[in-house]
């Protein structure tokens, strides 16, 4: 499989991992991208995004910056680790013969650096270290060295960026500048290698959707013409085969308004926030009754099946349009069609917490939804009013739920909201899977 590599950064650099890459991988097609100036990084990506499969990019910050820029999985750099460090350190103390407690150093986190100074045996206390994640500014780092040795502070800079490196030299600032070593670079163009075959498989598996309308009852009550009735099934079925077309995929049609479209995992997440989406509005204009969707991944044709019945029967759950995921490990994502979906488990390995929901009459879904929408939306707290808007139900329902947990010790009170009308102060839970 041959992999179209893309490798930013400084010209340096990008020379020294491409060379590193070659040795190690006869297969990659490289792209190698230069820049001047670390804003140039984010043109870069969006001119070439389509043209390559994975990317390296030569440090912290231009790698954050191509995480912005929504490559997440994609994108790698070869980590300043301690054994970095030591490489700049010993060139500094035995070839320079310098005192390493008389210098600033940027980036690399303070761990790091003590973990280094304790293999050289050495102390660190006068050491100036400005660590941070993501990207900064260069002029910031810039300052801190000038300034530091401007005022006697240090008698040296070290930093991990390359066009600070430059700017302290042309300020005569003494400076060394710390650069992956070659292991590290060698581990970074291998895990790309291997992130890439991984998407490749994962892209290739088999996903499932079942669709149906429902009330086909109520269409032939409405519509009291069973010529009618069929005129909408036509219409339907067009829908569903342009769909099916789109997602280069094949459909049968089984009974009641119900559709199941084989397809691959890629096209389904190149869609699935548009066509997927949309699709559900359309055949509700149509039918004028509620449409739902599941869907399913797997490594099988009966595993993506059996998963898209699943989400099928979640989608179900929610009294509008809904369209469900469930992945090869069971997780459960969704509303697609919202903003906010939530991602949770239908699976429970915990015996313990299996036997108390049991006796709460919570199921493990449920369950496992209040506890995402807890952490992710709600500041590690829950309410039932909370939970009635972001899971589609009743307050009263949503009430119930609480309640029961708190019963089993699942959930504790630890506060009162104050209502925005009139009426009672609704209590505010903590919900955990470990007994309180």
């Amino acid at each position: 499989m041959k992999i179209k590599l893309g490798i930013v950064g400084p010209e340096d650099s990008v020379k020294r991992i491409v060379e590193i890459a070659k040795e190690i991988n006869d297969k990659l097609i490289i792209f190698p991208f230069t820049y001047q100036d670390i804003t140039e990084v984010k043109s870069i990506i969006k001119q070439n995004k389509e043209t390559c499969d994975v990317w390296i990019f030569s440090g912290q910050a231009p790698y954050s910056m191509a995480v912005e820029e929504g490559l997440y999985e994609l994108a790698f750099f070869p980590s300043l680790n301690g054994s970095s460090l030591m490489k700049t350190l010993f060139y500094i103390t035995y070839h320079d013969k310098r005192d390493l407690n008389n210098m600033s150093l940027d980036t690399i986190s303070e761990s790091d650096v003590k973990e280094s100074f304790t293999e050289l045996q050495v102390q660190m206390e006068g050491t100036k270290l400005f660590p941070y994640s993501g990207h900064i500014a260069a002029k910031t780092l810039i300052d801190f060295h000038y300034n530091l040795y401007k005022q006697n502070k240090t008698s040296f800079a070290v930093t991990c960026v390359n066009a600070v490196y430059n700017q302290l030299k042309a300020l005569d600032v003494p400076v060394y500048r710390v650069t992956p070593t070659k292991l590290s670079i060698k581990q970074t163009v291998n895990e790309s290698c291997k992130q890439k075959e991984t998407n490749y498989f994962r892209q290739s598996q088999i996903a499932t959707i079942i669709i149906q309308t429902y009330d086909s009852e109520k269409i032939i009550q409405d519509n009291k013409l069973l010529t009618h009735n069929h005129r909408l099934n036509l219409k339907l079925q067009e829908l569903i085969i342009d769909f099916s077309e789109t997602l280069l995929g094949s459909y049968i049609y089984l009974s009641d308004g119900r559709f199941i479209i084989f397809s691959t995992r890629g096209l389904i997440e190149k869609y699935k926030d548009s066509t997927i989406t949309t699709l559900l509005d359309k055949a509700s204009l149509i039918t004028n009754i509620k449409t739902n969707m599941g869907i399913g991944y797997g490594k099988t044709a009966t595993e993506a099946e059996k998963n898209a019945y699943t989400a099928f029967l979640h989608a179900r759950d929610y009294e509008m349009n809904c369209s469900m995921l469930v992945d090869e490990f069971g997780n459960i994502e969704g509303p697609l069609k919202e903003k906010e979906s939530i991602t949770y488990n239908s699976r429970n390995e915990n015996e313990v917490l299996e036997e108390q929901l049991k006796k709460a009459g919570v199921n493990i879904s449920t369950f496992n939804k209040i506890i995402y929408v807890q952490n992710n939306y709600c500041n590690h707290t829950i309410s039932s009013t909370e939970i009635a808007e972001l899971l589609h139900m009743s307050q009263r329902n949503a009430r119930r739920i609480l309640s029961s947990l708190e019963k089993v010790n699942l959930a504790k009170r630890v506060g009162k909201e104050s209502p925005i009308q009139k009426g009672r102060p609704k209590n505010i839970y903590q919900v955990s899977e470990y007994l309180h």
